[in-house]
């Protein structure tokens, strides 16, 4: 049965049917593919992008398209469709041109009926199931509280960064909140789903509470205000927690969610495949149980998507400066954010 990955391989097989559908010029030599880059402005050279039968992937040589697209011909089709419509495409753009240029969808010509379920029924039929862990429907009183946490200011994050999150202190001697730093958390619609309550005082236990019924395993973190970047990037950025996706963000870090832990659920793992994202960046904690939790990721998440880990000297990001971020970890990460 039909995959992501596999309509992808597929589609590189036939990779002369969907340039030629784009309108792009180009030189066949064997297993690879050359033409001026059909993405950035001004491309003149002649071999400056070329396609990997081979290996199943395109590369601008001239100004690294890909490294913002991802380099799957999902990455390529959006990339080409951004600059002919002038509208950002999506990945269901993408996947829709794809289908119907293979005829494998419903829009493609209609041959004879058949009763066996279409190459694009199949492909949205897996997609649906990879993604049938939607999120429990939850109502959340609104919390009155004033921003932004003194608490949080004092570990070091700035007024501006937690007023972003709208992150402020709580005291309401009725409430299991009180003395709480308080962290709205949205889901991916930027619907209130719950609040988690961070112990001001050290006598307060537990450390960390979130509001009743909240199942953390179905969502991630900064979800909402990610998505857009990431599907523009193809891309999102992997924290355990709030205080590191806050310190990516002062670092001009948009695409990047917390998991509320050292792993990733299935729930949330269908979160990131809804996005139609290709490639994640993993930054969870430089300790023992952050490497186990890299390696549980890479065993786990490898087929689908393109994982990439960079290297730093310090326990966790959130202890990191947005200096030492921005000189150790971003240029690792070039065109990923």
């Amino acid at each position: 049965m039909l995959d992501l990955k596999e309509l992808n391989l597929q589609a590189f097989e036939k990779i002369e049917v969907i340039l030629e559908a784009l309108e792009i010029e180009f030189e066949d030599f064997d297993d690879n593919i050359y033409c001026k880059c059909p993405i950035h402005e001004g491309s003149d050279n002649d071999r400056g992008f070329s396609i990997s039968r081979e290996k199943s992937m395109w590369k601008c040589w001239t100004r690294g398209c890909e490294q913002g697209l991802g380099n799957t011909i999902f990455g390529l089709v959006r990339g080409v469709l951004t600059k002919r419509n002038g509208d950002e495409a999506t990945f269901s753009d993408a996947l829709r041109f794809i289908c119907s240029t293979l005829e494998l969808g419903n829009s493609g010509p209609k041959k004879k009926v058949s009763k066996e379920p279409s190459e694009f029924s199949k492909v949205v039929k897996i997609f649906n199931r990879q993604t049938d862990t939607s999120p429990p429907t939850q109502r959340v009183d609104e919390l009155k509280y004033e921003t932004p946490s003194l608490y949080f200011m004092s570990r070091g994050f700035s007024a501006k960064t937690l007023e972003h999150f709208g992150v402020g202190d709580y005291y309401n001697k009725g409430s299991d909140m009180n003395q709480r730093a308080i962290i709205p958390i949205y889901d991916s619609s930027s619907n209130l789903v719950s609040y988690m309550g961070r112990a001001i005082r050290d006598y307060i236990k537990p450390k960390f509470l979130f509001t009743k019924g909240f199942d953390k395993r179905y969502f991630l973190y900064n979800h909402n205000n990610a998505l857009e970047k990431s599907q523009q990037t193809s891309c999102m950025f992997i924290t355990e927690g709030q205080g590191e996706v806050w310190r990516l963000h002062e670092s001009g870090v948009e695409n990047v969610v917390g998991i509320f832990g050292k792993s990733i659920t299935k729930q949330q793992r269908a979160q990131l495949l809804k996005t139609g994202i290709t490639r994640l960046v993993i930054l969870t904690d430089n300790d023992q149980a952050g490497r186990e939790s890299k390696m549980k990721i890479q065993r786990e998440l490898s087929r689908d998507f393109t994982l990439f880990f960079p290297r730093f000297n310090k326990k966790d990001i959130g202890e990191m400066s947005t200096k030492q971020i921005e000189e150790m970890i971003l240029p690792q990460v070039e065109g990923m954010y």
